[in-house]
């Protein structure tokens, strides 16, 4: 996540907001997965609280963080 997180912003991702697009222009691969419980993103600043807040009363999510964290 590093190496994507220091490439620099493509003209895809810059011209259609989308930072997936750094991703699968750096060569990674992204997988999605079906979920019974849709979850707010953050797209502005001021949603992280919002996404905080869903983690701190979701069990499975707390899980999840935990097990990305720690590699």
């Amino acid at each position: 996540m590093l190496s994507v997180a220091a490439a620099p912003t493509s003209v895809v991702e810059f011209n259609e907001s989308i930072e997936q697009m750094r991703i699968i222009e750096s060569g990674g691969t992204l997988v999605s997965v079906p979920v019974d419980v849709a979850l707010p993103s953050v797209n502005e600043p001021h949603e992280a609280m919002i996404v905080e807040d869903a983690i701190r009363h979701n069990a499975e999510q707390q899980d999840l963080l935990r097990r990305v964290l720690e590699g």
